[in-house]
């Protein structure tokens, strides 16, 4: 009876080590799937068989001093320019290890971007390849199609996205980057309070300025050169007094008030349809008399000048603007008393 146990107890143990060897025999079946190994999205997938589930996964790069711990789960992604390896251990201790090389690209180069801020400050974008990229970079507009460039960046540039294909001995990876619309616009609310203006005393004009980055903004009282001003931010402002000429960023614009102008005449401005190359203006008065109006471009250049005349009552005017280009232009109307009224125009 006792020999009858031992021979069963050691038919046990052979079992065990035949299962044991079994299963590191057996743990063999790893399949790798590496895809899309670019820069930051290389990826490494794979399906383990045989030997005795459950796994463990311990997965290591090679490092400047060696080896180094990387991740313990079944797969793994975000690889970089490194060797990986992965050891798999069952649940009876057999283990089986495999590495294989992912080749990526190295760092994106880094990248300026000025924005586009009218039609004589186009905007451009410059990259930054003093890192030994050995990069061969194709771009294309929004509609894919190739624009001229080189491989350190594209400019004149319209405000809108562009693609930058990077290309070298190991990878092809692409990039977007964003031209931002750096065109300044405002928007005025002239005096708040109307019943303090015949006083003369705490008109205010509500200035809001919609801009990427601080702008300066100085202003003139109308019986001073001196200029006042402060910087702003993207945000709106009171200017406290009288004011009737604006500057921002070289941008000029007249406004006064009814009592200025004494309410002679009123000129409303009707924004352009952008199909419809005519601005409308309404010009009222209580009395008959002739006036001068000229157009300016955003430069400050006179393009032209006519005599008006305007009888007591309503009278709408239309200014053809078919041959003028798109942009922004200020119409300048002059009362008798030679007081301007300036109006912003924007065709698109």
């Amino acid at each position: 009876m006792e020999n009858n146990n031992q021979y069963f107890t050691y038919f046990i143990f052979l079992l065990f080590l035949h299962l044991d060897l079994s299963a590191q025999d057996d743990l063999t079946g790893i399949v790798i799937n590496a895809t899309e190994p670019y820069c930051d999205n290389g990826s490494i997938d794979i399906t383990v068989n045989g030997g005795y589930p459950p796994y463990s996964f311990e997965w290591t790069y090679d490092g400047s001093s060696g080896p180094k711990y990387y991740s313990s789960s079944e797969d793994i992604d975000e690889l970089r320019n490194y060797r990986y390896c992965v050891t798999v251990t069952d649940d009876f201790c057999g283990t089986v290890s495999e590495c294989w090389d992912v080749k990526c690209c190295l760092e994106v180069p880094t990248e300026r971007i000025i924005p586009y801020c009218n039609p004589e400050n186009l905007g451009s974008i410059s990259l930054d390849l003093s890192g030994g990229y050995n990069y061969y970079v194709t771009w294309y507009n929004s509609n894919d199609v190739p624009i001229p460039g080189t491989d350190i960046g594209i400019n004149k540039l319209q405000a809108g996205q562009y693609t930058a294909v990077f290309t070298n001995q190991e990878c092809i990876f692409t990039k977007n980057y964003i031209v931002p619309n750096n065109v300044l616009s405002y928007s005025t609310v002239l005096f708040k309070n109307p019943s303090s203006i015949v006083n003369k005393n705490n008109g205010i004009i509500q200035i809001e300025v919609k801009s990427k980055d601080p702008v300066s903004l100085s202003y003139f009282r109308s019986n001073s050169g001196y200029p006042q001003g402060n910087s702003i931010g993207a945000k709106a402002i009171l200017i406290p007094d009288f004011i009737d000429q604006l500057k921002t960023n070289s941008l000029e614009f007249h406004e006064t008030s009814d009592y200025i102008l004494e309410k002679e005449n009123e000129l409303q401005s009707v924004f352009p349809n952008p199909f419809d190359v005519n601005i409308n203006f309404l010009f009222s008065s209580k009395s008959d008399f002739t006036t001068n109006y000229s157009i300016f471009d955003i430069y400050g250049r006179k393009i032209l000048e006519n005599s008006l005349q305007i009888s007591k009552g309503s009278l709408n005017y239309i200014i053809n603007f078919e041959k003028y280009p798109s942009g922004i232009y200020f119409l300048e109307v002059k009362n008798k008393h030679g007081q301007n009224y300036k109006r912003k125009i924007i065709k698109q």
